[in-house]
Parts: C-alpha cells; sequence; structure tokens
C-alpha cells in the first residue's frame, strides 16, 4: 500500500475488510489515534499484515547484528546518525515540479483530501502533500524513521521509556510563502532526537 500519509489508515482498513493480505509502507499512519484503529482492525482481522522498511531486510543490517553480538563494535554507549542530501542550494529535492497536466479535472480533489476540509484546487499541494503538517509527519517520517528503525533493529532495542526532539534554525529568511508548510522542511535545520532506554547488555 502506497498512498499519502493521511491516507494509510483508511487504505489499510478498506484492504483489512477486503480480506486482503496487507504490506503497507511506512509510516503506518499519520496520527496516533489513526494507529490505534489500525491496530484494533489488525487485531480483529485473520489477514496478515506488515509496515515495510526495505532496511529492516538488507543485508548490512544482518551483518551489523552479528558484528555487534560478536563484540567487534565494543560496548556501545551513543549513536550518531546523519542523512545528506547532495542538491543545489536553493532547490531542495522535496520540493518537486508540478506536471502541466496536473490540473482539477484530472485531479480526485475530493479523495485526495480524505475527509478534510473543503478547499480549492491546489496542485502544488498535491504534489508536494510532504511540506504540510496536514497531510504528512515531515522528514521524521519520511526520513528519520530509516535511520531509527535502523538503529533500534541492529542493537535489538526495546521500545523506549522515553524520547524527546528538538531542532535549531539555521537559516530563517530562507522560507517560502506558504504559510502552512511545516518549517522543517523549508529551513535548514539541525535535528537533534534522544531516545531513553534502559542500560543495555550485550552477549
Amino acid at each position: 500500500m502506497l498512498s499519502a500519509d493521511m491516507a494509510h489508515a483508511r487504505h489499510f482498513q478498506d484492504v483489512l475488510a477486503a480480506g486482503k493480505d496487507l504490506y503497507s509502507e511506512k509510516t503506518m499512519t499519520w496520527s496516533i489515534a489513526e494507529a490505534e484503529q489500525c491496530l484494533a482492525a489488525a487485531k480483529n482481522s485473520d489477514r496478515v499484515v506488515q509496515i515495510g522498511l526495505q532496511l529492516e531486510s538488507s543485508g548490512s543490517l544482518a551483518d551489523t547484528r552479528k558484528w555487534i553480538k560478536d563484540g567487534l563494535a565494543g560496548k556501545i554507549t551513543q549513536v550518531d546518525s546523519w542523512m545528506s542530501r547532495n542538491t543545489p542550494h536553493g532547490k531542495p529535492q522535496w520540493v518537486r515540479q508540478v506536471p502541466a497536466d496536473c490540473t482539477a479535472q484530472n485531479v480526485d480533489w475530493k479523495a485526495f483530501l480524505n475527509g478534510r476540509p473543503d478547499r480549492p484546487f491546489d496542485a502544488f499541494k498535491f504534489i508536494n502533500w510532504r511540506l504540510y503538517w496536514e497531510f504528512s509527519g515531515g522528514n521524521v517520517t519520511e526520513n528519520m524513521v530509516h535511520q531509527i528503525a535502523w538503529i533500534m533493529s541492529a542493537l535489538e532495542l526495546p521500545e523506549p521509556s522515553a524520547a524527546y526532539i528538538f531542532r535549531e534554525r539555521r537559516a530563517p529568511g530562507a522560507g517560502h510563502d506558504r504559510s502552512h508548510a511545516r518549517i522543517s522542511r523549508r529551513h535548514s535545520c539541525h535535528l537533534a532526537v534522544h531516545f531513553q532506554q534502559q542500560p543495555l547488555r550485550l552477549g
């Protein structure tokens, strides 16, 4: 199942209601409330349900797990992770061009809104839905999830007992004129995440 984040919950439940097995892309839902609905639907179904992260099936992750268990990495007390995008300054990769045929006549705008308040068709928002809180979880659910999941899987960590996230805006004048666009997408930011775990025992 591949669709915009805000439609995942509806498609998730529709697939199970149709009696089909489900393989859904991350992130499972747009909100925690929707996740609870999907969990209940999965528990009430006899279908196979899986949320996909490609890196979870990678050979590099399997190797890393083995090396950690074998003690090759020593005692791990902190993990630093980052993602770099080699794109021209001022032309971020995540802002996509709107095709000429992306028009109100060719798009089922009501279906895209998925129950959200009706408004005139917006081709930019339709193509770049990842830039808006209303439709997406932003960089946290688009990119950071890959890194956090990989780290937790490699170290076989349980769910964290606490977590917090903060960021630093580095380019306050670099935004666009679309007031509803998420700021973390519009500016160059330093994003830091801290997960609190119980003491890790390896071996």
